[in-house]
Order: structure tokens, then sequence, then C-alpha cells
């Protein structure tokens, strides 16, 4: 009773830990958004970027960083390309602004409510215009969110179910195409619900199947590389790891200029800061600044193939049937030869153990893990 005791006592702890972790990391990292740094261009002559960010500065200090572009066309490609998020355009009509909704909510809303009290303060009216909004069926922009959400949690059962007992008697190859089957079928069902369905990420379904496909073969196989070499607890860690610390990180629906810098630069690394701007970026901007998501998504799979499918060894192979063993027992038995041999097969050779108790009349018990006892008298 004691000990049943403990282990509720101690799973209920484990528990509030683990939800202690979901509420820090999200509430800390996201309970006082503000923007940082966001990039922002200017249509114009240097001097005149210099001017608009100091007056900017004036209001919102560290908000933003302008930058000057020779022409209206170069600010929309620098939007495009995801240099900036904005850029301001003067004009003897009064100035534009324009903006890409699709790069999220909160900042578009940050660098309009900027713009348009400078413009107020110097008797202008400020047009705005977003060339990349928002699908029409993800207006808060938080599809790619619920979309690495729902890679990240069944590739952590898929990966540990693969290290451990369903791809226990697997090989390497095995293991590697049964992880690539899995992502392919993955990113077609999540394709088909948030495309097809739901219209949340239209426009380019070839590019979100093969960024949803390397996230999902990412992410199951470094849970399966992580039960390999230690097991369930290096498992569930990385996926604390991924999820919550990951997400977070990655500023949620926010984005990391709306974060403390330190902890953005801290989960740039991670999987969740990679896919949920590549997804972003392939759907509303024609994957014009893949290049980074894809080298941290490619390194995680490839990192993690080594130790976990794609090699042979770890926790799994240590668990395999062993052939049976042989035990020789030296000593007289009523009616038999001189020696006598006992067999008994193990399955786990860790389990192994022989037991000798003192008795009387001269004979030892032995007591095999199987617990079945033998009176042997003893040899002097």
């Amino acid at each position: 009773m004691i000990r049943t005791t403990v282990k509720i006592a101690m799973a209920a702890v484990g528990a509030t830990l683990v939800g202690m972790l979901f509420v820090g990391v999200f509430v800390g990292a996201l309970h006082q958004p503000a923007p940082r740094q966001v990039p922002v261009g200017v249509a114009g002559p240097a001097a005149a970027a210099r001017q608009v960010g100091a007056d900017l500065a004036r209001h919102s200090p560290g908000a933003f960083t302008v930058t000057a572009y020779p022409d209206a066309a170069a600010a929309r490609q620098a939007i495009d390309d995801r240099d900036v998020d904005a850029a301001l355009v003067p004009g003897l009509g009064g100035p534009r602004l324009l903006v890409a909704g699709a790069a999220g909510p909160f900042a578009t809303q940050a660098v309009t409510g900027a713009f348009q009290a400078e413009a107020a303060a110097a008797g202008q009216h400020l047009t705005v215009t977003d060339i990349r909004p928002l699908p029409p069926g993800d207006q808060t922009g938080i599809a790619p969110l619920f979309v690495f959400l729902g890679l990240a949690l069944p590739g952590a059962v898929f990966g540990i179910m693969l290290a451990g007992v369903v791809g226990k008697r697997l090989n390497g190859p095995a293991k590697l195409a049964s992880l690539v089957g899995f992502a392919i079928l993955t990113a077609l069902a999540a394709t088909w619900i948030t495309d097809g369905m739901t219209g949340a990420l239209p426009g380019n379904p070839a590019g979100l199947i093969g960024i949803v496909a390397l996230t999902a073969f990412a992410v199951s196989t470094a849970y399966t590389a992580a039960y390999r070499l230690a097991g369930l607890p290096l498992a569930v860690a990385l996926l604390l790891l991924f999820v919550p610390v990951g997400i977070s990180a990655a500023g949620g629906v926010l984005g990391t200029a709306f974060i403390t810098s330190w902890y953005a630069q801290l989960g740039s690394g991670l999987p969740a800061s990679a896919a949920m701007p590549a997804i972003r970026d392939v759907v509303s901007f024609g994957g014009h600044a893949l290049a980074g998501p894809l080298l941290v998504l490619c390194l995680w799979a490839g990192i993690s193939a080594c130790p976990g499918p794609a090699c042979p060894g770890g926790r799994s192979d240590s668990r395999r049937r062993r052939p049976a063993k042989r035990v020789r027992v030296g000593g007289w038995l009523p009616g038999a030869a001189q020696s006598a041999v006992v067999g008994q097969q193990l399955v786990h050779s860790q389990d192994e153990h022989r037991v000798r108790e003192p008795a009387a009349h001269g004979h030892e018990h032995v007591r095999g893990c199987a617990g079945v006892e033998a009176g042997l008298p003893v040899r002097r």
C-alpha cells in the first residue's frame, strides 16, 4: 500500500511538472507581446529611411529596423522575399504602406498602427495595401501552428512504437522506409484537410506536401533515435522540447519578432521554428525564404537517421531474445549420474540468477529464476 501511494505521488508530481513546463514556456514567452526589431522598408533615399527610423524610434524604441529601397518595385520585392514585413512608399497623393498580412496578423497590426500614428502626427492620410493577405480560411494565421502540432504528436507515437514494440523485428532499411511512408501519408492527409477541405492553406499543394512530409520525417526520426539511445525518458524529453518549448520559441501565432530575442534564438534550431515559417512561405510567398528552414529540418532528419532507424544496435536491439543457457550443477542425484544438467531458457539475460540457501541434512536448495527448487546433496 505504501509503495502504491509513493508511485501515485510520483506520477502526480511528474504530471504537475509537465503542466508547469507548458504553462511556464507559453505564458512566459507570449504574455507581453511587443514588436522587437520588426523589419520594414522605405522606398526612397537613405536619408528618408533614416528619418522614418528616427520618427518610429521616438515612439517605439527598438521596435523596428528600417531599410531603404530605390523604388516601390524594389520595396515590394523585398516583402515577397521575406526581407521586410512592410514598406512605406511616399507619393504626391500621400504615403502608401504595403503590408503582408500572411506574415502574421500581429506584425501587420503593429506596423500599421505605428505608421498611421506617424502619418496622423504629420497631418497626412496613410493608405494601407495588403499585397500578401492571409488565406480566406485562416484569417488568424494559426493554421501552420496546428499543422506542426498535428505532426509532432503523432510523430512521437509512431517513432516510439517503431523503435520499440512494432518495429522490433525490422532491420534498419525497413524502419527507414516505414518512416518515409508515414511522412508521405501524413503530408497527404494534412494537405487534403488544410487545402482541400478547409481552404486554410491553399494555393500550393505540392509545396505544402513537401514541407509537411519533411517535417513529419524529421520529427518522427528524431523520436525513434531518442528511444533507441536512451528509451522512453529521452523520447518524452524530446517531445517536450519540440512542442511546448519549440512552439513558444517560434512565437506561436505572434512570430519571433514579438518575443524575447534570446528565447527566439534559442528555438531557431528547433523544428517548430523552421516548419511554421516554411509553411507560411510556401503557401503565401512562393517559397522565397525556404533555405534556412529546409536546412534546419534536413539537419534534424539526417542527424537522427544514424542513431535511429538507419544504424544497427540501440536499446530495442538489446532486448531481443537470447539463446537458451544451460547450467551444469555438480552433485549426486538418486538414480541418476554423478552430474546433472538443468536447462532454463531466458528471455532477458539480465533476469538470470541462482540463489543457494543452506538447508538441513547436508543439502542445498537451488532456486532458479522460474522459482523451481531442487534438493541436491552437497559434495564436500
